[in-house]
């Protein structure tokens, strides 16, 4: 059977054309809601919107969370080209979600205390890429936070976030007898900033607020 006694080739061309463009330059539906729509998650309250897609770019615009979203036009690797009102820019798409109420949002537990259960800490992003491929695979999806150490940022990868010691401790016990290393506890005032929030295996981004 061929598939022009079905289809005219324009339109098989056309098709053609459509899917190839979706596998060069994924998709982004699934990152907005169904108007395209993305909304600050910045954890400072603002997430600034940059006239190319670097971080050294000068800053055209703002998104405020918990504020009015921006429409989606396209993207570049981690950066989404948006328009808010008159301005057209890029933000980092580690700090937009399609729902205003995403679990990143800051709340009233803002300013607590957060234990983190800590297996890895790093100098570079690239050094946590390269550390999760020796990684057990029940926890190679773990979240990093950054931090500081002697004045310099440090890549914390966490297996767990709570609001207690306790809770914590649990989890470092039950680290070190099923993998049989040691994790340790990271003590910060108020959440700390997450620069990597992987795909856990049920498909979701993997949770990165505290329990308790």
């Amino acid at each position: 059977m061929k598939v022009m006694r079905f289809f005219p080739m324009g339109l098989v061309l056309g098709l053609m054309v459509v899917f190839g463009a979706c596998y060069v330059a994924p998709c982004y539906g699934q990152d907005a809601d169904e108007d395209g729509i993305v909304y600050s998650v910045a954890a400072d309250g603002k997430l600034n919107i940059r006239q190319s897609p670097s971080a050294n770019s000068p800053i055209v615009g703002q998104l405020f969370t918990g504020g009015a979203g921006a429409q989606v036009l396209n993207a570049i690797g981690i950066w989404y080209k948006v328009q808010s009102g008159d301005v057209v820019g890029y933000v980092n798409a580690l700090y937009v979600s399609a729902n205003r109420n995403d679990e990143r949002v800051p709340n009233a537990n803002a300013s607590r205390t957060v234990y983190y259960v800590v297996i890895g800490s790093y100098s570079s992003l690239d050094a946590v890429t390269k550390a999760r491929y020796n990684m057990p695979d029940a926890i190679d999806c773990s979240p990093i936070f950054l931090g500081k150490k002697s004045g310099k940022n440090v890549y914390r990868m966490c297996t767990g976030v709570y609001y207690t010691r306790e809770q914590a401790q649990r989890e470092v016990d039950l680290l070190k007898s099923t993998f049989g290393f040691t994790p340790w506890i990271w003590k910060s005032n108020g959440q700390a900033q997450c620069v990597d929030r992987p795909i856990g295996n049920d498909g979701n981004p993997v949770r990165i607020t505290p329990e308790g």
